[in-house]
C-alpha cells in the first residue's frame, strides 16, 4: 500500500511538472513537386501517355493540340484567350525551369513553401479537380504546379531567422564542436520556439528549411506539439551534457563576509578568475563559430572544460562561493512538428502532410529569467537541427506588380477566383469526363505498358480519389501500379 501510495505522489509531480501543448494551421497546404531543375517538369512536354491523350480530345470537346502541350505552354494560351495578355511565360521565362547542369535537390522549394504561407492558394486548390478553360484542361495537379512555379517573393520582402548554409563542411570539423558543446546555433532554439508558436498561434504558416548542409529542402510548417518540463539546476548539474551547454552568464559570485579568512578570500579570487576566463573563452568560440574561424578553437575548447571542471566542483561544495543568479529558470522541451511535404505525384490527395522524419524532434532548453525567456541551447546535435526559419513579409495583393511572373499569378488566382474557366469541382466528376477514354481499346492496349517509373506522372491527369472506380474496374493492371507507389506517394 506504502508503495502505491509513494508511485502516485511520484506520478503526480511528474504530471505537475510537464506540460504538452499543440498548435497547427486550420488549412491544409497542398503537396506538389518542387519542380526540379533537371526535370523541367512544367515546360516539358514529354508525357508518358502520349497515346492516351490523343484520344482525350473527343472528350467534352477539349482542345487536343492543347494536351500534348506542357504546363506551362497551356497556361500561355489560355492567358492569351481569356485576358489582355500576350506576353509568353514560355519563351521568355522557360529555360529558368530547365537546367540539367543543376543538383537534383535544386528547385522551386522556395516557390512552393511560400505559396503555402498563403491560405487562399491551398484553399483554391483543395475547391477543385481541375479547370477546362476555353477547352484547355489544367488538372489539379498543374494548377500545383503553376502556383509553384510563379509565386516569387523578392528576399526584400521575406523575414529570415538564422542564416542559409553555403559552405560544404558547415557544420562540420571544428565549427560542428563548437555548435555541439554550446548548444549554439545561428538559429537559436528560443527563437525558433517563439517563431513557431507565435505563427501557428495565429493560423499563420511559416517555412522551415530543415537541412543544415549545403542543400536546401523548405518546408511549410503545418503543425508542432511541444512536451516541456521544468528543469531544476540540480538536474542540470548532475547531467555533465546539460552543464557544459550552460552559459556561464547565469552563474555569480556570492557575497562572503568572512575576508579575513585569506584561504577562502583567495578562492574566491580564484573561483572569480575562472568565471572570467570562461564567459572570454565562450565570447571568443562563438565569434570563431560565425566567422568560420578554427583557428585555435581545440586549444580553446579544452581550456573551457578545465575552467567548467573547477566552476562543478564550486557549485556543489556547501560553503561554495559560486551560485546561480537570481530569477533563472529552466525548461526543457521536445518539440515535434508536422510539415508540408513536397510529391511528384502531382494530383495525390492522400496524406499531404506527414510528420517530419530525420531530426525530430527537436531538443532544447529554454532559460528564462523573472518569467521572461532570454535565452537557449540546443541539445539536438547541430546536423540534425534546422538551418532556418522564413516568411514572407507582404500579400501578393500588396506587392508592386513589377514582375511577368507576379502579373501571370495573379492572372491564375483571378481565373479560379471569379469562375471564368469552368471548374470540375469533383475528382468523381473529372472520372466521369474520362469514361469514353477509360472505355477506349487504345487506353486498355496502352495502359499496361507505361512503365512503373512513369505511372507517377499520370496520375497528374487522374485524382486520387479516382483511384476506387478505376481499381473496380480495371482490377489489377491499376492495382499493378497502386501497390507499389502507395506507400511513397505524399
Amino acid at each position: 500500500m506504502n508503495i502505491l501510495i509513494t508511485l502516485i505522489l511520484l506520478f503526480s509531480c511528474l504530471s505537475l511538472r510537464a506540460k504538452v501543448q499543440s498548435y497547427s494551421l486550420n488549412y491544409k497546404p497542398y503537396s506538389s513537386t518542387y519542380l526540379p531543375y533537371v526535370k523541367g517538369e512544367i515546360v516539358n512536354t514529354d508525357h508518358p501517355m502520349d497515346n492516351i491523350l490523343s484520344v482525350m480530345g473527343t472528350i467534352n470537346g477539349l482542345n487536343q493540340e492543347a494536351l500534348n502541350k506542357s504546363v506551362l505552354h497551356k497556361f500561355d494560351e489560355i492567358r492569351q484567350n481569356l485576358t489582355t495578355q500576350e506576353y509568353s511565360l514560355v519563351e521568355n521565362y522557360g529555360d529558368k525551369f530547365f537546367d540539367t547542369k543543376k543538383y537534383g535537390w535544386e528547385g522551386f522549394c522556395n516557390r512552393w513553401s511560400a505559396a503555402n504561407t498563403n491560405p487562399i492558394v491551398p484553399e483554391l486548390i483543395h475547391s477543385t479537380s481541375g479547370i477546362i478553360c476555353d477547352g484547355i484542361l489544367l488538372s489539379r495537379g498543374e494548377l500545383k504546379e503553376l502556383f509553384t512555379a510563379l509565386y516569387k517573393i523578392d528576399e526584400k520582402y521575406v523575414k529570415y531567422y538564422g542564416k542559409r548554409n553555403y559552405s560544404e563542411d558547415m557544420p562540420g570539423g571544428k565549427a560542428y564542436s563548437i555548435y555541439q558543446e554550446l548548444g549554439y546555433d545561428d538559429l537559436a532554439a528560443h527563437t525558433l520556439h517563439h517563431q513557431l508558436v507565435s505563427n501557428l498561434s495565429k493560423n499563420e504558416s511559416i517555412v522551415i528549411e530543415i537541412d543544415s548542409s549545403i542543400k536546401v529542402w523548405n518546408h511549410p510548417v503545418v503543425a508542432m506539439e511541444t512536451n516541456e518540463e521544468v528543469v531544476s539546476f540540480d538536474d542540470i548539474l548532475k547531467n555533465e551534457e546539460l552543464f557544459i551547454k550552460m552559459p556561464s552568464y547565469i552563474y555569480e559570485i556570492t557575497e562572503s563576509n568572512i575576508e579575513e579568512d585569506k584561504d577562502q578570500v583567495k578562492e574566491q579570487i580564484k573561483t572569480q578568475e575562472s568565471l572570467s576566463k570562461l564567459k572570454e573563452i565562450e565570447k571568443l568560440l562563438i565569434s570563431r563559430a560565425e566567422k568560420r574561424n578554427n583557428k585555435g578553437v581545440s586549444s580553446s575548447l579544452r581550456k573551457r572544460r578545465k575552467l567548467l571542471k573547477r566552476i562543478r566542483s564550486e557549485l556543489t561544495k556547501d560553503d561554495g562561493t559560486l551560485n546561480i543568479g537570481e530569477g533563472y529558470q529552466f525548461r526543457s522541451v521536445k518539440n515535434t512538428l508536422t510539415i508540408a511535404l513536397e510529391s511528384h505525384e502531382f494530383a495525390n490527395e492522400s496524406g499531404e502532410t506527414k510528420e517530419s522524419k530525420a531530426g525530430y524532434p527537436y531538443e532544447y532548453i529554454l532559460i528564462e529569467k523573472n518569467g521572461e525567456v532570454v535565452d537557449s541551447f540546443w541539445l539536438t546535435a547541430p546536423r540534425e537541427r534546422p538551418d532556418n526559419l522564413w516568411k514572407p513579409t507582404i500579400s501578393i495583393d500588396e506587392i508592386n506588380k513589377d514582375s511577368e511572373e507576379i502579373i501571370a499569378l495573379v492572372d491564375l488566382l483571378d481565373l479560379i477566383k471569379n469562375n471564368k474557366c469552368t471548374k470540375i469541382e469533383r475528382a468523381d466528376e473529372f472520372f466521369k469526363s474520362l469514361e469514353p477514354l477509360l472505355a477506349s481499346s487504345v487506353f486498355q492496349e496502352n495502359w499496361l505498358k507505361v512503365e512503373k517509373s512513369k505511372f507517377k506522372d499520370i496520375i497528374r491527369y487522374i485524382p486520387e480519389d479516382a483511384y476506387i472506380p478505376l481499381e473496380e474496374k480495371y482490377g489489377r493492371s491499376l492495382e499493378y501500379f497502386y501497390k507499389d507507389y502507395s506507400d511513397s506517394r505524399l
